[in-house]
């Protein structure tokens, strides 16, 4: 990053997006971390099954978590087709698909309370 910050040529919204992507993988990192820790192939093939996942891999769930939270956090009425709100689902093609995300995402947050806070 010091040679980024050092080269004249570089512009500043070219050293943001560089340190943001160095961000995005970190974040993508350690959510990796703690999925490994919580989930097992059974939680893979089902989220692949249900079109969460393109393949039944913690990196691919790690990314599709990453990607949705971003979609929750960042979202702005109007600046997409669809702004995903938490906890509502829709009643279109992709209801079935969204009901399954909240269950996944429910039952994995219920996983890591009972391993890292009320483990003994």
């Amino acid at each position: 990053m010091d040679a980024w910050r050092h080269d004249k040529l570089l512009l500043g919204i070219d050293l943001l997006q560089k340190i943001r992507a160095i961000h995005q993988k970190e974040d993508v990192w350690s959510l990796r971390r703690v999925l490994a820790e919580i989930v097992d192939q059974k939680d893979l093939d089902g989220a692949q099954q249900e079109n969460i996942i393109d393949v039944a891999t913690a990196d691919a769930l790690a990314r599709e978590i990453y990607l949705r939270r971003n979609s929750i956090a960042h979202g702005r009425k109007g600046q997409h087709r669809k702004v995903l709100v938490p906890l509502a689902h829709s009643f279109n093609d992709e209801a079935a698909r969204e009901r399954a995300w909240y269950q996944l995402l429910k039952q994995l947050a219920e996983r890591a309370i009972d391993k890292w806070i009320f483990s003994k």
